[in-house]
C-alpha cells in the first residue's frame, strides 16, 4: 500500500465512530456539504477521510452487517488507481464494498455526471452491480445508472446522467462508438471519463485485451461466388510450395502463411497488379481464410454448424484479434459447400484496451492467478499493489502484448479520422476546413496527372467548375489552386456561407463514414495477411498506404459533391 493509501485508511478508520452515530438523514446532508467541501476546501485529505468515512457506514447498513477492515483498505488503494490484488482471503462482499466505498469517494469528489463508472464482464454483472449499488449508494442521494448493451439512445443518455454508471466492457465500448464514431449531430454526446473501476482485473484488463468491439452493417449484397472461386483456388495449390501451416507458440493451434511463389500465384491467377490495390488486399485475406478453413478450423472446436449455418466459437484461427469475422464465416462455409451468409462490413472499431485508456484513472481489483505486473504497465501504465506476482510471461500474454503492439502501431490513422468526423460536428465554422480540404484534393489530383493536359482538365472539371483556359492548366498548380478557390467562395456566396457551411458537415461526414468502414475492412485483410508471418512492420506500412488513399478519396470526393448537390436537398435530408 503506498504512503498515501495508507493514510487515508487510517484516517478514513479514526472516523467510522463518527459516521456510524449518524441516521441515514444526517448521512444524505452530511454527503451534500462533503462534496461541497471537496469543491472548495483546501484540507482535502480530511474531507476525503470523512467521505470514506461515510461510504463504510453506508455500505455497512447496505448489508446489514459491519464490515471488515479489508473494505477501507482496498478501497483506499483503488481510490489512487492501480491494480489491487485480493488474495483468496478476501471475500467477494469485502470487495464489493471497497468498490462501492471507491466508487462514490469519486462521485462525491467529482463535479462531472457520469465520469465515475464500474466495468464488468458480463451484462448479467452489470445488472447485479447497479442493484447492489443502488442499496449502498442512493440513500447518500448518490444516483447509479446501468448501461447496457442493447440499450436505446434515451436509455444510455439517462444512465449516464447518474453519478455512477455501471456496465458490462461492452456496453461501454459501444456506447463510445455509437456516441463518438458515427451518427450526427443529435447523437453526439461525448462523455465524461474520470474514473474506472475495472471488477476483475485479470478478466477484463487482460483476458480481454484482445477483444475489438465493433458496430456492424450487414452487407446483404455479398457475392457468393467470390468465396465459392476462393475455395476452389485454394483446394488447388501445393502445400510447401504455395504455403505451409505453422503451429502457433504455446497453443494447441495453427496458422497459414503464403509463400512468395503462392503470391505470385493469386496475382497471376486474379490478375493483380500493384498489392496496395484494396482488391490485392481482400484477395490475399480471402485466400488465407479459405486455406484456414481447409486446413486449420476444425468443427466442434473451432465452429459448429446449426440449421446449415456456421457458428464461430470465441477464439477462432487467430484468437479473435479482431471481432469483426472478416470473411472468416464465409470461407468456412464456401469449404463445406453450404449456403454463404452475408457478410457483416465494420462502420466503426475499438478495442478494449484503447476505450480503458481513455479514463483519467484506472484502477481494479485483480482475482484468482494475476498476471505479471509488467503486463498490466505495458497495456494500461498501471502499477500493480499486493504480493509479488510471477514475471515469467505465458504465451497467450504474449500474445496479448503481441496484439496490443500491432494496434498502436496503426492508431493514429483512427485518431486523425476520428478528430476529422468531430470537427464536423463540433467546430464553430467548417467552412475553413472544407476549404482547406477542396485546396487538398486539387493539389493531389494536379500531381497524380504528372502535367498531362489530357488528364488534368478532366481530372480539374471533374473536381469543380473550372474556369480556366488550355493555356491556364499549362502553367500548372499554381494557376489551379486560385481557380478552384474562387469556385468555392462564389459557391459560398450563391448558397450562403451558413447554409454551405452546414452542408459540407453533413457530406464530409457521410463520405467519412462510408470510406472509413472500408478502410477498416482493408485493414483487417492486411492484418490478416501479415499477422502469421509476424511482419509489423509490413503491417504498419501497407495500412499506412490505405489510409493515405482514404484519406485522398474523402477530400475527392466531398469537394466534387460539395460544388455539384442541391444544398437545400442535403440539409433537409440530415
Amino acid at each position: 500500500m503506498s504512503q498515501g493509501s495508507e493514510m487515508l485508511y487510517q484516517s478514513a478508520l479514526a472516523r467510522v465512530p463518527w459516521a456510524r452515530r449518524m441516521s441515514d438523514a444526517d448521512l444524505l446532508t452530511v454527503t451534500e456539504e462533503l462534496h461541497h467541501r471537496l469543491l472548495t476546501d483546501e484540507d482535502r485529505g480530511a474531507v476525503l477521510a470523512d467521505v470514506f468515512a461515510v461510504g463504510l457506514e453506508s455500505v455497512g447498513r447496505g448489508l446489514g452487517e459491519p464490515i471488515s477492515e479489508t473494505v477501507p483498505a482496498l478501497a483506499a488503494i483503488l481510490w489512487h488507481g492501480g491494480v489491487v490484488r485480493r488474495g483468496v482471503e478476501v471475500e467477494d462482499r469485502d470487495a464489493n464494498g471497497a468498490m462501492a466505498v471507491a466508487l462514490y469517494a469519486h462521485a462525491v469528489s467529482g463535479g462531472a455526471e457520469g465520469g465515475v463508472h464500474l466495468i464488468l464482464g458480463s451484462e448479467t454483472e452489470a445488472g447485479w452491480a447497479a442493484n447492489y449499488l443502488a442499496v449502498v449508494l442512493r440513500p447518500l442521494g448518490v444516483e447509479v445508472g446501468h448501461l447496457s448493451e442493447l440499450a436505446t439512445a434515451q436509455d444510455r443518455r439517462r444512465g449516464f446522467g447518474a453519478a455512477v454508471v455501471c456496465g458490462s466492457y461492452g456496453a461501454f465500448c459501444l456506447d463510445f462508438l455509437k456516441t463518438e464514431q458515427v451518427g450526427g449531430p443529435s447523437d453526439h454526446s461525448p462523455r465524461a471519463r474520470r474514473f474506472a473501476i475495472v471488477s476483475d482485473a485479470n478478466e477484463i484488463l487482460i483476458g480481454k485485451s484482445d477483444a475489438e468491439v465493433a458496430l456492424l452493417h450487414r452487407d446483404e449484397e455479398v457475392d457468393e461466388r467470390r468465396f465459392q472461386a476462393m475455395a476452389e483456388f485454394a483446394a488447388a495449390l501445393s502445400r510447401s510450395e504455395h504455403f505451409y501451416v505453422s503451429p502457433i507458440a504455446g497453443l494447441d493451434r495453427s496458422d497459414v502463411i503464403l509463400t512468395a511463389v503462392g503470391k505470385q500465384r493469386l496475382a497471376e491467377h486474379w490478375s493483380i497488379g500493384d498489392e496496395s490495390d484494396p482488391k490485392a488486399v481482400v484477395l490475399e485475406s480471402d485466400l488465407i481464410e479459405a486455406l484456414r478453413a481447409k486446413y486449420c478450423y476444425t468443427e466442434g472446436a473451432d465452429y459448429s454448424v446449426v440449421d446449415g449455418k456456421v457458428v464461430l466459437q470465441e477464439g477462432v484461427g487467430i484468437q479473435a484479434d479482431h471481432a469483426f469475422t472478416g470473411g472468416r464465416r464465409q470461407a468456412i462455409e464456401a469449404a463445406k459447400t453450404l449456403a454463404i451468409t452475408p457478410l457483416e462490413v465494420p462502420l466503426a472499431t475499438i478495442d478494449v484496451p484503447a476505450y480503458l485508456r481513455l479514463y483519467n484513472s484506472l484502477s481494479g481489483l485483480a482475482a484468482g492467478q494475476p498476471a505479471p505486473a509488467s503486463v498490466f504497465d505495458e497495456l494500461y501504465g498501471l502499477a500493480v499493489i499486493g504480493d509479488e506476482p510471477r514475471s515469467d510471461l505465458s504465451e497467450r500474454e504474449k500474445t496479448y502484448l503481441r496484439v496490443d503492439r500491432w494496434r498502436r502501431a496503426v492508431s493514429g490513422f483512427r485518431q486523425e479520422i476520428d478528430a476529422l468526423r468531430a470537427a464536423t460536428l463540433a467546430t464553430p465554422q467548417f467552412l475553413p476546413m472544407m476549404r482547406s480540404m477542396v485546396e487538398a484534393a486539387v493539389r493531389t489530383e494536379a500531381a497524380a496527372a504528372e502535367n498531362n493536359i489530357r488528364v488534368l482538365i478532366p481530372a480539374m472539371s471533374r473536381l469543380y467548375p473550372i474556369h480556366l483556359g488550355v493555356a491556364d492548366f499549362e502553367t500548372g498548380v499554381d494557376a489551379i489552386v486560385p481557380d478552384a478557390m474562387g469556385a468555392f467562395d462564389r459557391r459560398a456566396q450563391a448558397v450562403g456561407e451558413d447554409m454551405l457551411d452546414t452542408a459540407a458537415r453533413i457530406i464530409a461526414r457521410r463520405f467519412i463514414d462510408e470510406l472509413w468502414s472500408a478502410y477498416l475492412t482493408l485493414q483487417n485483410a492486411i492484418f490478416n495477411a501479415c499477422w502469421a508471418a509476424d511482419d509489423c512492420n509490413e503491417y504498419r506500412n501497407r495500412t499506412a498506404e490505405q489510409f493515405r488513399r482514404t484519406m485522398e478519396q474523402i477530400r475527392r470526393e466531398t469537394t466534387r459533391h460539395l460544388f455539384r448537390v442541391d444544398v437545400a436537398s442535403v440539409l433537409a435530408s440530415e
